[in-house]
């Protein structure tokens, strides 16, 4: 399986969303032969990723209700994705590393994390923690000396 972070999801969330689908639905993960999860955003308490992630105003806005857009580092989806409190509030209720009602899945493919030392967003923690949480044989987290960001070419 060849994937490449920035073509699938641009780096929102995809890791997120993947091990929401597998937690869930086990079988999702047959035929897969390897996972690679870049600066994985797993973890995050609301308030410290409205903090880090959004401008003033638009946290003022987020709280109050509103709908934002969120911010991108590709001008392709700019004004595309948009947010609220109450998606965000249930993407950590949710978030494999809060929840334990449901058994962790066996993955018997090779799983990697890529991580930031530097990474203002999730921190590093965040991602050790996950690791710890997977059920693989062969598990392992390479830390890059970059922030959130990463450049895979």
């Amino acid at each position: 399986m060849y994937w490449r972070q920035k073509n699938l999801d641009r780096g929102k969330l995809g890791a997120q969303a993947f091990l929401r689908s597998v937690w869930y639905r086990p079988e999702l993960a047959n035929g897969i032969e390897g996972l690679l999860l870049i600066s994985p955003g797993v973890g995050m308490q609301v308030d410290n990723y409205i903090r880090r992630v959004f401008p003033l105003e638009e946290q003022k806005l987020l709280k109050n209700g509103s709908v934002v857009e969120h911010p991108t580092t590709n001008d392709e989806f700019s004004e595309q994705i948009k947010i609220d409190l109450k998606s965000l509030e249930d993407y950590a209720q949710n978030c494999i590393l809060l929840n334990n009602r449901l058994p962790t899945p066996f993955f018997d493919f090779p799983v990697r994390i890529v991580h930031g030392i530097h990474d203002k967003i999730v921190p590093l923690s965040n991602s050790l923690a996950l690791l710890d949480r997977i059920k693989s044989d062969d598990k392992a987290i390479l830390q890059a000396n970059s922030g959130h960001l990463i450049n895979v070419n």
